[in-house]
Parts: structure tokens; C-alpha cells; sequence
């Protein structure tokens, strides 16, 4: 059997790697000259690592990053709204250079199989044959295509029949790296700052190395030039609680980045005939659990068990995308219901979110959030 996917990403490559661990042949095809990763950094939470674990490269990820402990919720006054511990799993919760987890896949995928410089124009599927077309490239003819190509995916048009573009949610997020010393007591924890229609979050990588990012709530998309946005997030910080302004000034300004949240109640299926969507493609979300990367693996993983249990494509992907949907869908909201509370703005509704916190965020954190950590994606699909 031969797949071809679409996107060489963090999605992509993982998918690779699962199918070729059960003896599918792959070719990997990406629009860009060259696989890489613009980002600050990616949270891995245990129902990810389990799936690193799963593939071998869990070491080799620990490698460049560090187990972290705790959650730590604080307002912008300093006061500590909520703690939770965070290592109750059986494989770790780990923050990482997104680059680096993207070096540690490409690694795994011989360069013989990826395609550079291909970016996909069109699908056809014709009985049991998937033809992809390609700018300049002409076609290839495959036994099933999956398309892991981001959040505004060609592929995910194909599957459904309609275009879907991912919803602006209300706030403009910025994302970087830093070399900063939070301390010993800092070191392994997670702290997110709350403010009125702001947050800041703060995740050590490891060797006084973090990953830090920051929202605020606003009406359009736009974002400023690349230059302009250190200085714009030193004005919104103003006099919140170090390190974080501290943090800002100690990050490259070139290499902020900023971008709208948004995400995608996706209608339609994950599959037409032998094409899948997996990861971004498929469920678009707001990065409020850190679960975006976390689930292109949970896929990759969970598509190469339905086709290994299968032995057959079309019977595979119903099988992937009956076990998947509803929980994607269920993150999807889940990260969007924390958003908008974490962004009000309102001084009356940010009293009363700061006041409930702390008896209400246990439950949740138990109900809703625990047990996407705890999902096993390594089990046999049903």
C-alpha cells in the first residue's frame, strides 16, 4: 500500500512515521522549499508523550525539553488563583521548541520520501486510486492520500465539498522564546497570569530556556509589523507581575510572533473515499489546552492502528474518523469555552471569574481537562 500525504508539519511527519512502523510505504509532499517550523514553543501533555513513547522518540524529545510539574494560576496583581499538580500521568507533560519537535520527526522520515517545493492544486478519487495534482509537478496516483495541510486545508475542501475557514475568536495571541532565569522554584512549573481581556503564559523549556505567550482581547485580526510588537506588548504588560515584563524584553523582537485565534467547527466528514484529514486540517483550535500538536500525533497514531487492524482504506478511515470526531469536537469547544473566560474584559466579570476559581477550576480541571490528558491513543481503535 502507498499513501501520499499532504504537508510535511508536525502532522505530516508524525503520520509518516506511524504508517511506515506498519510496513506502508509513504511519500511526503510540501509546498515550502525546505521542512520547517515557525514557532515559539509546543506543550506536550501526557496523551502526547504516550504517543512519543509509543513511537520511539520520547527520549530523544526529553533530550530538548524538561518535565514540568504544576499548573499555576495568578492574576495580574500577583495572587495565586488556583495550583494543580501535573505529573500524575504515566509519561510526563514536556514543553519544547516547536523546530525541535519537528527535527526529531523529520529525523525519522528518509529525505528520499519528501517532496519540496510541491504544493497541492487538486484531488481526484477514482475507485480505489486517490490522483493529486501539483503546481508544476504534474500528478501522482496513490492507494489513499491524507491531507495534513494546516488549518485552511485544500484537502479538507476536497473531503467535505465545502470551503470552511477557520472563525476569529475575539483575541490576538503572541507567542515566543527567552532566555530568562525564573529560579528554582519556577523551573518545572507552568504559570498563566489573568488579567482583564489579557493573559500571559510562561512554560520553561529547560537550561533557563522558556516559551511564553500572551493574548488580548480586540475586534480584528491585524496584527502589527514584526518590529512593532515588542514594544506593543511592553505597553499591554505594564506593570503585571515579573518576570513578565522582564520576559518580553528578553526575547528578539524578529522573532515574536503574532497571529488571531481561531478555530473550526468542522461540518462535514473526515474522509471521502480514500482521502482523511487529520490534525489542523481536521479540528482547527485555540491553543487553550496546548492540545494542538498533541492531537496531529493522537491521529497519526490512531489512523495507522485503523489501517494495521483493518488491512483495508475505506474501512480504516471510517474506523479513524468514528474514533476521533467526537473528541476533537469536544476540545474544540472545551479550548473555546476557556478562552472566552479568559478574556473578559469587563471589571465586574473578571471579579467574579477570580473569585469562583478557585472553587470551581478543580471540578473542571477534573471533568474536562484530566481526561484529555489521559487519553490513550496507543489502545486498539473501536
Amino acid at each position: 500500500m502507498r499513501i501520499g500525504i499532504v504537508g510535511g508539519g508536525i502532522g505530516g511527519l508524525s503520520a509518516a512515521i506511524c504508517l511506515s512502523r506498519i510496513g506502508i510505504e509513504t511519500e511526503v509532499f510540501e509546498q515550502a522549499s525546505e521542512i520547517r517550523e515557525r514557532g515559539a514553543g509546543v506543550s506536550l501533555w501526557p496523551n502526547a508523550t504516550r504517543v512519543l513513547a509509543h513511537m520511539g522518540l520520547l527520549p530523544a524529545c526529553l533530550a530538548k525539553s524538561q518535565p514540568l510539574s504544576s499548573l499555576e494560576l495568578v492574576n495580574c496583581q500577583g495572587k495565586r488563583l488556583l495550583h494543580t499538580r501535573i505529573d500524575q500521568e504515566t509519561t510526563p507533560v514536556i514543553c519544547m521548541r516547536r523546530p525541535d519537535l519537528l527535527a526529531t520527526l523529520h529525523a525519522q522520515v528518509a529525505d528520499t520520501s519528501i517532496y519540496l517545493n510541491h504544493k497541492c492544486t487538486g484531488i481526484t478519487a477514482a475507485g480505489t486510486a486517490v490522483t493529486v495534482a501539483f503546481e508544476g509537478h504534474g500528478a501522482r496516483t496513490f492507494d489513499a492520500v491524507i491531507g495534513a495541510d494546516g488549518a485552511r486545508s485544500l484537502v479538507r475542501s476536497h473531503v467535505t465539498g465545502i470551503t470552511q475557514e477557520p472563525a476569529y475568536r475575539g483575541y490576538s495571541i503572541w507567542r515566543g522564546v527567552a532566555e530568562c532565569d525564573l529560579g528554582d522554584d519556577s523551573s518545572t512549573r507552568i504559570q498563566e497570569t489573568w488579567g482583564r481581556g489579557r493573559r500571559f503564559g510562561i512554560l520553561p523549556i529547560g537550561k533557563k530556556t522558556l516559551c511564553w505567550y500572551a493574548t488580548d482581547t480586540r475586534s480584528t485580526t491585524a496584527d502589527e509589523p514584526a518590529d512593532h510588537r515588542k514594544l506593543e506588548l511592553l505597553g499591554l504588560f505594564k506593570g503585571w507581575p515579573g518576570p513578565i515584563p522582564e520576559i518580553i524584553r528578553a526575547t528578539p523582537a524578529h522573532d515574536i510572533l503574532q497571529n488571531g485565534a481561531a478555530d473550526l467547527g468542522l461540518r462535514g466528514p473526515w474522509f471521502n473515499q480514500g482521502v482523511a484529514i487529520l490534525g489542523d486540517a481536521a479540528h482547527p483550535l485555540t491553543p487553550n489546552v496546548g492540545q494542538g500538536c498533541c492531537l496531529a500525533l493522537e491521529d497519526s497514531l490512531v489512523l495507522s492502528l485503523a489501517l494495521q487492524q483493518t488491512g483495508e482504506v475505506a474501512r480504516a478511515f471510517r474506523l479513524f474518523g468514528r474514533a476521533r470526531r467526537k473528541r476533537a469536537a469536544a476540545i474544540v469547544r472545551a479550548t473555546r469555552w476557556i478562552g472566552s473566560v479568559g478574556q473578559v474584559r469587563s471589571k465586574g466579570a473578571v471579579f467574579v471569574r477570580d473569585q469562583l476559581l478557585p472553587a470551581v477550576f478543580p471540578l473542571v480541571y477534573a471533568l474536562a481537562v484530566r481526561p484529555i490528558h489521559h487519553y490513550d491513543a496507543t489502545k486498539p481503535v473501536s
